[in-house]
């Protein structure tokens, strides 16, 4: 089994992402619809920074919550018209 930096820069982000932070069907379909409009580098290297912040400081009590917050910071709802 390959690493988890290199699942991260290799494998399907989104998939990479649940497996990592413990998201369900939902967040698979939500973080998904991030990844395409993200583009799947960015999205790769929001899964990057946040496992690597993860390992540093320690496991956050909800972590789909918590990489959810990263992707809604990185690209916010927008207001409607």
């Amino acid at each position: 089994m390959k690493n988890i930096e290199e699942q991260i820069w290799t494998a399907d982000p989104v998939k990479v992402a649940v497996e990592l932070f413990r998201g369900s069907e939902d967040n698979r379909r939500l973080w998904g619809w991030y990844c395409r409009r993200l583009g799947r580098e960015a999205f790769r290297e929001l899964v990057y920074r946040k496992w690597r912040e993860n390992e540093a400081e320690g496991q956050p009590r909800n972590p789909p919550a918590a990489f959810q917050a990263v992707l809604c910071t990185c690209l916010p709802k927008s207001a409607p018209a």
